[in-house]
Protein backbone atom coordinates (compact mmCIF):
# COMPACT_ATOMS: atom_id res chain seq x y z
CA UNK A 1 0.00 0.00 0.00
CA UNK A 2 1.24 3.40 -1.30
CA UNK A 3 1.71 6.25 1.35
CA UNK A 4 -1.05 8.52 0.16
CA UNK A 5 -3.03 5.34 0.42
CA UNK A 6 -2.52 4.92 3.82
CA UNK A 7 -2.84 8.39 5.22
CA UNK A 8 -6.53 8.38 3.28
CA UNK A 9 -7.41 5.40 5.07
CA UNK A 10 -6.05 6.31 7.96
CA UNK A 11 -8.16 9.99 8.17
CA UNK A 12 -10.69 8.48 7.12
CA UNK A 13 -10.72 6.25 10.01
CA UNK A 14 -10.15 9.01 12.21
CA UNK A 15 -13.33 10.82 10.51
CA UNK A 16 -15.40 7.67 11.16
CA UNK A 17 -13.95 7.17 15.06
CA UNK A 18 -14.88 11.24 15.76
CA UNK A 19 -18.57 10.35 14.20
CA UNK A 20 -18.47 7.33 16.25
CA UNK A 21 -18.20 9.77 19.42
CA UNK A 22 -20.47 11.84 18.15
CA UNK A 23 -23.00 9.78 18.12
CA UNK A 24 -22.80 8.53 21.40
CA UNK A 25 -25.73 9.06 23.74
CA UNK A 26 -26.80 12.53 24.49
CA UNK A 27 -29.79 11.49 26.66
CA UNK A 28 -29.93 8.72 29.03
CA UNK A 29 -32.48 6.57 27.35
CA UNK A 30 -36.04 6.33 28.94
CA UNK A 31 -37.83 2.83 28.67
CA UNK A 32 -41.05 4.69 29.46
CA UNK A 33 -41.50 6.13 25.48
CA UNK A 34 -41.91 9.62 24.34
CA UNK A 35 -44.50 11.77 24.08
CA UNK A 36 -44.38 13.83 20.74
CA UNK A 37 -46.16 17.38 19.59
CA UNK A 38 -46.30 20.10 17.13
CA UNK A 39 -48.06 22.81 16.72
CA UNK A 40 -49.49 25.88 14.42
CA UNK A 41 -51.22 29.30 14.77
CA UNK A 42 -53.15 31.95 13.16
CA UNK A 43 -54.29 35.26 14.73
CA UNK A 44 -57.69 36.49 14.36
CA UNK A 45 -59.53 39.94 16.57
CA UNK A 46 -62.22 37.89 17.63
CA UNK A 47 -62.82 33.85 19.05
CA UNK A 48 -66.79 33.07 18.40
CA UNK A 49 -69.23 35.47 18.55
CA UNK A 50 -68.92 37.30 22.23
CA UNK A 51 -64.99 37.20 22.22
CA UNK A 52 -62.95 39.95 20.69
CA UNK A 53 -60.06 41.13 21.22
CA UNK A 54 -59.01 44.84 23.00
CA UNK A 55 -57.40 47.47 20.62
CA UNK A 56 -53.78 47.02 20.01
CA UNK A 57 -54.19 42.85 21.10
CA UNK A 58 -55.23 39.87 19.03
CA UNK A 59 -56.10 35.77 20.14
CA UNK A 60 -53.12 33.66 18.59
CA UNK A 61 -55.32 30.33 17.88
CA UNK A 62 -52.84 27.75 19.09
CA UNK A 63 -53.67 24.18 17.49
CA UNK A 64 -51.35 21.50 19.19
CA UNK A 65 -51.21 17.69 17.80
CA UNK A 66 -50.11 15.40 20.58
CA UNK A 67 -49.07 11.46 20.49
CA UNK A 68 -47.61 9.71 23.74
CA UNK A 69 -46.25 6.36 23.02
CA UNK A 70 -44.77 7.06 26.85
CA UNK A 71 -45.94 5.97 29.95
CA UNK A 72 -46.86 9.21 31.29
CA UNK A 73 -49.76 11.28 30.62
CA UNK A 74 -49.73 14.30 28.01
CA UNK A 75 -52.29 16.67 29.44
CA UNK A 76 -53.64 19.23 26.83
CA UNK A 77 -54.95 21.30 30.05
CA UNK A 78 -54.29 25.08 28.78
CA UNK A 79 -52.67 25.47 32.13
CA UNK A 80 -49.54 23.21 31.14
CA UNK A 81 -49.02 25.06 28.02
CA UNK A 82 -47.81 28.72 27.69
CA UNK A 83 -47.04 31.24 24.60
CA UNK A 84 -43.72 33.06 24.25
CA UNK A 85 -43.51 35.96 22.17
CA UNK A 86 -40.95 38.72 22.44
CA UNK A 87 -39.61 37.70 25.62
CA UNK A 88 -43.02 37.37 27.33
CA UNK A 89 -45.09 34.64 28.40
CA UNK A 90 -48.51 34.34 27.66
CA UNK A 91 -51.32 32.00 29.65
CA UNK A 92 -54.29 31.15 28.03
CA UNK A 93 -57.32 33.12 27.60
CA UNK A 94 -60.97 32.22 28.47
CA UNK A 95 -61.55 32.27 24.66
CA UNK A 96 -60.05 28.96 24.54
CA UNK A 97 -63.50 27.36 26.21
CA UNK A 98 -65.93 28.85 23.70
CA UNK A 99 -68.18 26.75 21.77
CA UNK A 100 -66.04 27.44 18.17
CA UNK A 101 -62.87 26.24 19.33
CA UNK A 102 -61.87 22.45 19.66
CA UNK A 103 -60.43 22.31 23.16
CA UNK A 104 -60.14 19.38 24.57
CA UNK A 105 -59.73 18.45 28.33
CA UNK A 106 -58.44 14.80 28.77
CA UNK A 107 -55.05 13.92 29.20
CA UNK A 108 -53.63 11.43 26.14
CA UNK A 109 -52.50 8.39 27.52
CA UNK A 110 -49.99 5.71 26.13
CA UNK A 111 -50.80 5.00 22.41
CA UNK A 112 -53.45 8.14 22.39
CA UNK A 113 -53.06 10.73 19.81
CA UNK A 114 -55.00 13.86 19.72
CA UNK A 115 -55.50 17.46 18.72
CA UNK A 116 -56.55 20.68 20.47
CA UNK A 117 -57.07 24.26 20.19
CA UNK A 118 -56.04 26.92 23.20
CA UNK A 119 -56.12 30.57 22.83
CA UNK A 120 -54.39 33.19 24.13
CA UNK A 121 -54.67 37.24 24.24
CA UNK A 122 -51.04 38.45 22.82
CA UNK A 123 -50.22 42.09 21.77
CA UNK A 124 -50.31 43.28 18.54
CA UNK A 125 -50.65 41.19 15.94
CA UNK A 126 -47.40 38.66 16.38
CA UNK A 127 -45.23 36.94 13.18
CA UNK A 128 -43.43 34.22 15.59
CA UNK A 129 -43.65 32.73 18.54
CA UNK A 130 -42.71 29.80 20.57
CA UNK A 131 -45.15 27.13 22.21
CA UNK A 132 -43.76 25.41 25.46
CA UNK A 133 -45.26 23.01 27.48
CA UNK A 134 -44.82 23.18 31.43
CA UNK A 135 -46.22 20.69 33.49
CA UNK A 136 -44.71 19.71 36.86
CA UNK A 137 -44.56 15.68 36.50
CA UNK A 138 -45.77 15.54 32.76
CA UNK A 139 -43.05 13.57 30.02
CA UNK A 140 -40.50 15.60 28.19
CA UNK A 141 -42.06 16.25 25.01
CA UNK A 142 -40.19 16.10 21.30
CA UNK A 143 -41.27 18.43 18.73
CA UNK A 144 -41.68 16.84 15.10
CA UNK A 145 -42.75 18.37 12.62
CA UNK A 146 -46.61 16.83 12.28
CA UNK A 147 -48.25 19.40 10.56
CA UNK A 148 -45.87 19.50 7.27
CA UNK A 149 -45.38 15.82 7.12
CA UNK A 150 -48.66 14.86 7.17
CA UNK A 151 -48.95 16.77 4.20
CA UNK A 152 -47.54 14.49 3.04
CA UNK A 153 -48.52 11.61 4.36
CA UNK A 154 -45.33 10.68 6.50
CA UNK A 155 -46.23 11.59 9.84
CA UNK A 156 -45.78 7.89 11.16
CA UNK A 157 -42.65 7.43 9.14
CA UNK A 158 -41.15 10.55 10.76
CA UNK A 159 -41.91 9.22 14.35
CA UNK A 160 -40.20 6.34 13.31
CA UNK A 161 -37.40 7.24 12.03
CA UNK A 162 -36.85 9.63 15.09
CA UNK A 163 -36.66 6.49 17.87
CA UNK A 164 -34.50 4.95 15.30
CA UNK A 165 -32.02 8.15 15.76
CA UNK A 166 -32.43 7.79 19.43
CA UNK A 167 -31.99 4.19 19.52
CA UNK A 168 -28.66 4.30 17.61
CA UNK A 169 -27.56 7.59 19.19
CA UNK A 170 -29.98 8.57 22.69
CA UNK A 171 -27.84 11.96 23.34
CA UNK A 172 -28.18 13.25 19.59
CA UNK A 173 -31.80 14.00 20.82
CA UNK A 174 -31.32 17.88 21.32
CA UNK A 175 -30.44 18.38 17.42
CA UNK A 176 -34.06 16.65 16.69
CA UNK A 177 -35.95 17.89 19.28
CA UNK A 178 -36.52 21.71 17.96
CA UNK A 179 -38.71 23.73 20.74
CA UNK A 180 -37.85 26.89 19.29
CA UNK A 181 -39.15 26.35 15.31
CA UNK A 182 -42.20 28.69 16.40
CA UNK A 183 -45.65 28.24 14.79
CA UNK A 184 -46.27 27.37 11.49
CA UNK A 185 -49.31 29.06 9.39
Amino acid sequence: MDHKKSIKIGFICVILCLMGLCLVPLVAADDSGAGYYDWKWYTTDHIGEYNKAQAGSSYAGVTIYIKNEGDKAISPNPLDWYLLIGGLKYSYDSATFDSSINHLTYDVMKGGETETIIVYLVKGNPSTATLKYDQLFGPELKHIDHYILSQSGKSDEAIKAFDKAIEINPQYADAWYNTDKGGRF
